[in-house]
């Protein structure tokens, strides 16, 4: 096989070959230059290249390289007809895995291409050793390689086998890697033996989120006994199990593609009904990263464990909610500890109450205990009170006892307690801007708009002179907007065929009113 100079191969639209025989003498150099001719053509015919499978628009092909020695085949017999029909290797060209141990080297099969500038390659390698099956799918760009069974390290050629890797299967690359499914994702490290059961049988992920629904709606419902916040976000666990549930929405309809869609037990085949993402293990699963982790979710984020769960920071924990915050603990009670800095508990625009069913001790060890109020301090015991409001001490009770080794009273005197100043939510930091375009990108000026949010409060408006408007102060949470159109607003009015002929008509008449010699040729159609 012989190509253009420097060319790897060479080969026409039909990926025909030029050939050498082997008793035809090669030309000598430029001794076919002139007019137009070429040394191969002197000497080479095109020829086509059997392939294993061919047909319209569909086939396979590998076309031999400069150098390849070909066997031929003549069609009928006839010299004039060759055909190419397998590539050999030879001294030159050796195998793309050889091995000294025949043994060893016989155990490889595939297929391996270098790439035509010279440099990377593409392979296949089927490696039959006993007992240590694997095969290779690779590619030189980016270190890309799909690697199954038993994995061992074995370079690009040569037969040599390296370190045993591993076993099962590996997808590496050096650049980036996508893993996409339109239909549903399920990351599974549940074991299917011999590869049985449907491609999307997860009953064990289902029991798992069934027994994490049961566990958090028990302690939602002890919650809210309790008075505090239930986990309202429960209420999600269903559309996602019933997408998930083949004996609801999670399963293919009766017939596939012809063919009956149960399985031998005549149960439905597992389907996901949206496209979802599930990722299970009957052990642990560990996330890390050495930079930032970021959770998202659009809607509700629900972590449950039957066990504890533990969070811990390095440096800060910050929790912010829109709607409130709640901690409940059924037993062993609830601690805030600060080893070192202050605890600081506000209710900046409404009360704030603690409750106990038995004691309650308020210590400082060093120092004071200091209780402030603007208007008064009550406090009551048993059947007794000390009010204390403006300038007054006032105590009710029925026998009071003042115990001391003197009783000094002395004049009058007081001082206002020294409030500190609570911070304003007044004006909430979310806003929404709204612009409306419409024909030809002109804007669409006072037109009403509704506002609707998640939490079902609404608002309504008009855009101003510029087609925009800004509302602030919204509540967290998604938001539809909702444009009205004015009744009495119509379209701009687009030319008819009327108006087009009453303007090119004044052209007419004067094209009529010329001379022959300089009227246009118009044609009215």
């Amino acid at each position: 096989m012989i190509a253009d100079d420097g060319a790897p191969l060479t080969t026409d639209r039909d990926h025909r070959v030029r050939i050498r025989f082997p008793w035809l003498r090669a030309p000598a150099l430029n001794a076919f230059a002139e007019p137009a001719g070429s040394d191969r053509s002197q000497v080479t015919a095109w020829v086509r290249v059997a392939t294993a499978s061919a047909g319209p628009n569909w086939g396979a092909h590998h076309l031999p390289r400069a150098g390849t020695q070909v066997l031929l085949t003549f069609v009928d017999g006839d010299i004039d007809r060759p055909l190419v029909t397998m590539q050999l290797h030879n001294e030159q060209d050796a195998l793309p895995w050889p091995a000294a141990d025949a043994p060893l080297g016989q155990a490889l099969s595939g297929w391996h291409s270098p790439g035509l500038g010279g440099d990377g390659y593409n392979q296949w390698v089927v490696d039959d050793h006993p007992a240590q099956l694997r095969m290779r799918l690779a590619s030189s760009t980016a270190g890309s390689q799909l690697n199954l069974g038993y994995v061992v390290s074995h370079g690009p050629t040569g037969g040599e086998r390296g370190d045993w890797r591993g076993t099962g299967a590996e997808l590496r690359t050096d650049a980036w890697a996508v893993v996409r499914a339109g239909s549903g994702l399920l990351l599974s490290t549940t074991v299917r033996a011999q590869a049985g059961g449907t491609l999307l049988d997860m009953h064990e992920a289902r029991g798992q989120l069934t027994a994490a629904q049961r566990t958090a709606q028990r302690l939602s419902d002890a919650a809210a006994s309790q008075q505090a916040l239930p986990l309202s976000a429960n209420a999600a666990f269903d559309p996602l199990t019933q997408a998930l549930d083949p004996a609801q929405d999670g399963h293919y309809p009766s017939s596939v593609n012809g063919q009956d869609a149960v399985q031998p037990n005549r149960a439905p085949v597992d389907k996901f009904a949206q496209p979802l993402l599930v990722t299970e293990s009957p052990a642990s699963i560990a996330l890390a990263s050495q930079a930032t982790t970021t959770v998202y979710a659009g809607r509700h984020l629900h972590g449950t464990a039957q066990g504890d769960w533990h969070l811990a920071a390095g440096n800060v924990v910050a929790a912010a909610a829109a709607r409130g915050v709640s901690l409940f603990a059924q037993r062993n009670g609830l601690r805030a500890i600060a080893e070192g800095g202050p605890v600081s508990i506000q209710a900046h625009t409404d009360a704030l109450a603690v409750l106990a069913d038995q004691a309650v001790t308020v210590t400082s060890s060093t120092e004071s205990i200091e209780i402030l109020a603007q208007r008064n301090i009550v406090l009551r015991g048993g059947d007794s009170v000390i009010r204390m409001e403006g300038n007054a001490i006032t105590f009710e009770t029925i026998k009071l006892s003042v115990k001391g080794a003197g009783h000094p009273l002395i004049g009058p005197g007081g001082q206002a307690a020294e409030l500190p100043g609570l911070p304003s939510s007044a004006n909430q930091p979310n806003w929404i801007a709204m612009s409306l375009l419409g024909y030809e990108g002109q804007p669409m000026r006072n037109i009403q708009y509704e506002l609707a949010f998640a939490d079902g409060t609404k608002r309504t408006g008009r855009l101003n002179g510029s087609a925009e408007q800004r509302e602030e102060a919204v509540p967290w949470g998604e938001a539809t907007l909702t444009y009205k159109n004015n009744p009495a607003a119509k379209d701009v009015a687009r030319p008819t065929l009327d108006d087009l002929l009453a303007a090119t008509e004044p052209l007419i008449r004067e094209e009529e009113a010329k001379p022959s010699s300089d009227k246009t040729n118009i044609t009215t159609v």
